[in-house]
């Protein structure tokens, strides 16, 4: 189990290390090019990787046999948002000056995690219909 967490843990922090040079790149883009710096980069970046690590660890539950498959997915979003939201303030990546602004990030980031996790669900979908399929040849064989 041990091992199954570390890995978890390295794939989720490769993902947020990719998913914050994405979100790097769309706020300079939107900027117009005025992205010269992040504050405290180094904090940022290892709140990413964290952020990535929560929720990829947290999709071990998918691997428990004896839950059903509504509250593997709830125990996936809780421990991923109960990492991502004290991060995201402490970071200052949802700014409490605004509710409206906290209500559109919120929004985004909920929104961006269902895409990820359908994309994600529609290709491991394929893949297991795949593996079925060369399973059902053999046994014709």
């Amino acid at each position: 189990m041990i091992k199954s967490i570390i890995k978890y843990s390295v794939y989720g922090a490769k993902w947020g290390c990719v998913i914050f040079v994405m979100m790097g790149i769309f706020v300079d883009v939107i900027s117009g090019g005025g992205l010269t710096s992040i504050d405290n980069f180094a904090a940022n970046a290892i709140g990413a990787m964290v952020v990535g690590a929560g929720f990829s660890v947290s999709s071990l539950a998918y691997k428990a046999k004896s839950l059903v498959l509504w509250l593997k997915v709830v125990i996936n979003i809780l421990v991923g948002f109960g990492v991502f939201f004290p991060i995201a303030f402490r970071l200052g990546w949802i700014s409490v000056e605004s509710p409206r602004g906290i209500v559109i990030f919120v929004a985004i980031v909920v929104i961006g995690f269902i895409s990820f996790a359908f994309g994600d669900y529609l290709i491991n979908g394929r893949d297991a219909k795949a593996i079925n399929e060369k399973i059902k040849e053999r046994e014709l064989d």
